[in-house]
């Protein structure tokens, strides 16, 4: 899909010239520690042998295919892959018993071999539709969404508005005076439906009817149509917002292999979702026939507005689609934090409740995981949605180089792990989108690149579908065995970076307003242009960020506002920060503002970047927190490393001598030792010079994923990194 372009921190391929092994030239200057080397403690002696071997479970997860053939189990062993993730076959999808059969044989000899097994919850995608059979037991549990017809005029006219073809039934329709061009939501006049019409006589003045219908979305550009023929679906797609429609789903998919398989520990260690969203965007070129903007919907959903907001959604739907002023924007932001809650509680809450009762992990990944537009309309709150599940994960594509790369996706499923007290974070390297030539067979030394960055914004388990059968079996076994060392340091460690980067989804809730547009193409249109900004801002954040030795963590307001601010720290947790950036945040809800204030006012840093705030989460807190700013500095993008507070723990000594913006570090803590994540993200051979602050000389002992050695080594020294490579510098006491 296209996508517009960003700043990238490397445009350069790997040359094919380089061996695979992506191994590391290490120059020291003082050459190797010698004398007595301190007893490593037992966690350490457990880490070091899984890394000069790692286990099945940090290796890379195989897909299997949509037919559900037996696996080559010993194969798979043979080239060292961790794991199958497996597909029910399609045909008569959970009602074939052949299918079963090859199903219950796959998971018993890959148990038997000590693979991890993921199984998906659908054949293809997008979840959740068991093929169709959550439709098909119902007509209701169908995806339904919202459209809006509007007739304008000036004074006494009639009017009338039919249903239109397709549409199920009104919803509202409301006669709105019009005030600067905008519905006047205060002296509105409710237009009784007539089954398939109303009429109305027009206001004195300029006024405009707006009528609303619910209608099923099953049309070309609809979720369930778009993959209809390759998985075999029936192209209806469920309502994500419906609790009975997630409740068959559960029904016929997890609760089915729990009847068959019986207890499901020790047999499937994880369920994997693929691509589950709302549906109302348009899933083909161009837009959808007619221009019409779809918005999720489901009967009880006004109800629930009304019990969290409390005030009647029904009067302001227009606002749902237009307007730019203070008051449109706070309905959308009440709309949308109400859609977050109903799909994290009928949907990811459902099967990750459902998981954790049965003894198997929930994961999975979602839609176009990068954009902060779809965060909303897709999901209401993506990073809400993510934290039901104890695997959450992302896609992550391999662009061609050059073309516009969102390296940082994983920071946000990394970051739905650390706030709700999970471990693993997945990543399906994705060979196949954003690429003038996909393919299932990159070279491993190409893919190394997207897993090293994927690793150091998170990650700590990893899944493909890359045809694994081209590669001779020693070279795939060693991209494994590379992988899985990634792995085996940070799965279980603890991300030490002190700079915290607020998600602003109130901000882009409030602004997005629907588009007819392609799902993919909406970002590069003008029906909402403050999401642009928004995404650029932060994403030239992260860029600096890194090109600076920086790395940061998203927090949410909920997160803020459950910290304890101690010596001039936001703690939450284990984790502690000294600054927060705030990226063209427009609405901050007073709670979430006051935490900053008094975050501000104990020491720590809050940076405001490209503007200040200007609404809170009711028209009663816009006053305080602009006054809360008002004294504030706003700085651009480019600006906010040299504005830090420090950054990592002190406890960190290690210092590359030359600003290389092409390395980057990520810091991890773990077991009593500190972990520094060095990776060159660039075509060239880079030789920064290494020392230890605070001291003349020290030792760091280095884990070089790429051929599994360990060497203990004194600094200062030059370390040599190879093209694209990556190496754990530790530092032990």
């Amino acid at each position: 899909m296209k996508q517009t372009p960003a700043t990238n921190l490397s445009k350069k391929r790997s040359s094919s010239r380089h061996a695979f092994s992506l191994g590391l030239a290490v120059v020291m200057a003082s050459g190797l520690v010698h004398g007595c080397a301190k007893k490593p403690s037992a966690a350490w002696t457990r880490i070091d042998s899984d890394f000069r071997n790692p286990p099945n479970q940090y290796r890379v997860i195989q897909y299997s295919g949509h037919e559900g053939a037996i696996m080559p189990i010993a194969k798979m062993c043979e080239y060292g892959i961790g794991g199958v993730e497996l597909f029910l076959g399609k045909h008569n999808y959970l009602r074939n018993e052949d299918a079963w059969k090859s199903m219950t044989t796959n998971i018993r000899e890959a148990k038997k071999a000590g693979m991890q097994v993921w199984v998906c919850d659908e054949n293809g995608y997008p979840s959740p539709q068991a093929g169709g059979l959550v439709v098909a037991a119902d007509p209701e549990f169908e995806l339904r969404v919202l459209a809006q017809l509007v007739q304008r005029g000036n004074g006494p006219q009639p009017v009338r508005v039919n249903l239109p073809q397709g549409a199920e039934k009104f919803v509202r329709a409301t006669l709105y005076p019009l005030k600067d061009g905008q519905p006047d939501y205060d002296a509105g006049i409710d237009v009784p439906v007539q089954g398939d019409f109303i009429e109305a006589t027009g206001l004195p003045g300029q006024w405009a009817l707006h009528a609303f219908v619910q209608q099923i979305n099953n049309d070309e550009g609809s979720p369930g149509r778009g993959t209809m023929e390759g998985f075999g679906t029936t192209g209806h797609y469920p309502n994500l917002l419906n609790p009975a429609a997630m409740a068959k789903f559960v029904e016929l998919t997890h609760a089915e292999y729990a009847r068959r398989l019986g207890p499901l520990a020790g047999q499937i260690d994880l369920f994997y979702t693929n691509e589950p969203h709302l549906g109302a965007t348009w899933h083909r070129g161009g837009q959808r026939p007619g221009g019409a903007g779809y918005l999720p919907w489901v009967d009880g959903l006004p109800e629930c507005f009304r019990k969290e907001h409390g005030y009647d959604l029904m009067p302001f739907l227009p606002a749902l689609y237009e307007g730019t002023d203070d008051q449109a924007k706070l309905v959308r932001r009440h709309y949308y934090q109400t859609v977050g809650n109903m799909f994290a509680k009928n949907f990811s809450a459902r099967i990750g409740d459902w998981c954790a009762a049965n003894g198997v992990i929930s994961g999975g990944h979602q839609l176009l995981e990068e954009r902060f537009d779809t965060h909303v309309i897709e999901y209401g709150n993506f990073l809400q949605a993510l934290g039901h599940q104890q695997a959450p994960g992302v896609d992550i594509p391999m662009p061609d180089p050059g073309n516009y790369w969102t390296y940082w996706t994983p920071k946000i499923a990394a970051a739905a792990a650390r706030l709700n007290g999970h471990e693993m974070v997945t990543a399906l390297i994705d060979p196949i989108v954003e690429r003038a030539s996909p393919t299932l067979s990159p070279k491993p030394e190409e893919m190394i690149k997207f897993f090293n960055m994927a690793y150091l914004c998170g990650v700590n388990q990893a899944s493909s579908y890359i045809d694994w059968k081209q590669y001779p079996a020693k070279v795939y076994r060693q991209f494994n065995e590379q992988i899985g060392r990634l792995g085996v340091m940070l799965r279980g460690a603890r991300n030490a970076s002190q700079i915290a980067l607020y998600y602003p989804i109130e901000s882009f809730q409030a602004a997005y307003r629907t588009t007819p547009k392609n799902y993919g193409e909406s970002q590069n249109n003008t029906d909402c242009p403050e999401t642009v900004l928004r995404q650029a801002t932060f994403e030239k954040v992260i860029d600096n960020l890194f090109a600076n030795s920086a790395d940061f963590n998203w927090l949410d307001g909920e997160a803020i506002m459950r910290a304890t601010i101690k010596e001039g720290r936001m703690v939450i947790g284990p984790d502690d920060y000294t600054t927060v950036i705030m990226p063209r945040v427009e609405l901050v809800p007073l709670a979430v503002m006051k935490k900053l204030e008094e975050f501000q006012n104990a020491g720590g840093k809050v940076l405001w970047v490209d503007s200040l705030p200007r609404l809170g989460d009711s028209p009663e807190e816009h006053e305080a927190v602009r006054a809360a700013v008002a004294e504030a500095k706003v700085i651009t993008p480019e600006q906010v490393a040299e504005n830090l507070g420090p950054a990592f723990p002190a406890s960190f000594r290690l210092r590359l001598d030359a600003e290389n913006k092409k390395i980057l570090i990520g810091r991890w803590e773990r077991d009593g030792r500190r972990i520094n994540y060095i990776v060159n993200n660039s075509s060239e051979t880079l030789s920064p010079t290494l020392h230890l602050e605070g001291k003349t000389s020290g030792s760091v002992r280095i884990y070089n994923p790429a051929d599994g050695s360990i060497t203990p080594l004194t600094l200062p020294g030059v370390l040599s990194l190879k093209p694209f490579s990556s190496v754990f510098l530790v530092e032990e006491g």
